[in-house]
């Protein structure tokens, strides 16, 4: 019982793989937490593509994004902000 309140997402895909995803302790619960932990990634997914900007300045999410955006308008990454 503990492993389930503790790890759930993990005892539900390891009790999927083993086959016990049958028995009375399991099925009940399996489908419940696999949907909520559906529910959550989807929730991330879909406010991490929200936020492009912050403050009216547009959030970078990588390295690449940076250069693209520094190549766009010209600027040398070596002017300082505080001028």
């Amino acid at each position: 019982m503990d492993l389930k309140e503790s790890y759930p997402v993990q005892t539900a895909e390891f009790a999927i793989s083993h086959g016990l995803d049958q028995k009375p302790a399991f099925c009940w619960w399996i489908p419940n937490t696999l949907k909520h932990c559906n529910r959550i990634i989807s929730a991330i997914k879909t406010r991490y593509a929200k936020k492009t900007h912050k403050y009216g300045i547009q959030v970078l999410r990588n390295v690449e994004e940076a250069y693209l955006i520094e190549k766009e308008t010209d600027k040398d990454s070596s002017i300082s902000i505080l001028r």
